[in-house]
């Protein structure tokens, strides 16, 4: 019988993107197409792509749930993420730092931690709002709301 951890990261596999890289996606918003309908589609549409090396630390997070490595594998997940935004300037490294914060807290939703993936949400509508991303903040208010 596989334990939840396991479950988690072969439907993590199973949906993951295949062969995204940053340089090679573009983000809906820069393409000029319609706003995102859900939170889950924030994060690659605001311009934060995963790499392949992401996924597989996404996957080592989610199989560390609940256990003594969790914090260091959501530490070397975010470090790398934030490398990867880093490589961006302007506009479009500011859309993906908010992409980043949608995502580290979609990985907590996954994982059953609602109160960090509801402080994440919080975080990302503060800053869209002071970026003014009306669009944004609204999908990201109505995340908020239906959790509460």
């Amino acid at each position: 019988m596989l334990d939840q951890s396991a479950c988690l990261l072969y439907e993590y596999n199973m949906t993951a993107p295949e062969n995204q890289d940053i340089d090679s996606t573009k983000s809906a918003f820069e393409d000029g197409m319609e706003e995102p309908a859900s939170i889950e589609e924030l994060p690659h549409n605001l311009g934060f792509i995963e790499t392949a090396e992401l996924r597989q630390r996404k996957a080592e997070w989610l199989a560390a749930r609940d256990t003594e490595y969790y914090r260091q594998a959501a530490i070397t997940y975010h470090e790398l993420a934030q490398d990867l935004v880093d490589q961006q300037s302007g506009e479009a490294r500011m859309k993906a730092q908010i992409g980043l914060i949608i995502e580290m807290g979609l990985i907590r939703r996954s994982m059953g931690k609602m109160e960090a993936y509801l402080e994440d949400v919080e975080d990302a509508i503060v800053y869209a709002q002071q970026e003014g991303l009306d669009e944004v903040v609204a999908i990201l208010e109505s995340e908020a709301r239906d959790k509460e």
